[in-house]
């Protein structure tokens, strides 16, 4: 049984969620309520709600900076979608692709407006994809959740047709010699 291959989206949506429990990792034992701050590059707001969400799950969240003793910044600067090498799966396989994963930020914890925490993450996850399910597994919409698509290699594509073809003619010749003598 195959388990069902991640979109780009969901790899993104992991590593989001990944860092926001870096970021959260020792907030949730006090009894304080967090300002919570998104800052990204203007790609990137679609994945402030996610964020938000993500954060408001692991600790409380007020949404008047002026009523929190401590306040977060989070700041994402990259995250994307790239597609490294194309190979053959064995001789007669598919065409597989390597698919890397991104992100890039940091974060800021102050207490009364004095910055207690600092700290950049990165994260990168790779895993190995169908050539054929590259288009499916992109989201049109979403500029960092697509990538160029790698070109198919020629060489493999040539040389498994020339193979068939040389191994039906030695076969076929092999056949009327031994059935002629």
């Amino acid at each position: 049984m195959n388990a069902q291959t991640k979109t780009n989206v969901e790899l993104i949506n992991d590593l989001l969620d990944k860092s926001i429990d870096e970021t959260t990792h020792n907030m949730g034992t006090e009894d304080v309520s967090y300002y919570f701050e998104f800052s990204s590059l203007p790609e990137y707001a679609l994945l402030k709600d996610k964020v938000i969400s993500s954060a408001s799950r692991k600790l409380p969240l007020i949404q008047d900076e002026s009523k929190s003793i401590k306040s977060i910044k989070y700041i994402l600067d990259k995250t994307g979608i790239y597609y490294n090498k194309t190979f053959k799966d064995g001789f007669l396989g598919s065409y597989k692709v390597e698919r890397i994963a991104e992100l890039q930020g940091s974060y800021l914890v102050s207490f009364k407006n004095q910055v207690i925490e600092s700290k950049e993450f990165s994260y990168a996850v790779s895993d190995t994809v169908d050539y054929d399910e590259l288009k499916s597994l992109e989201s049109i919409s979403l500029p960092f959740a697509r990538s160029e698509m790698p070109p198919e290699p020629l060489l493999p594509s040539l040389l498994e047709p020339a193979i068939a073809i040389a191994a039906i003619a030695v076969t076929i010749i092999l056949f009327f010699t031994v059935r002629s003598n």
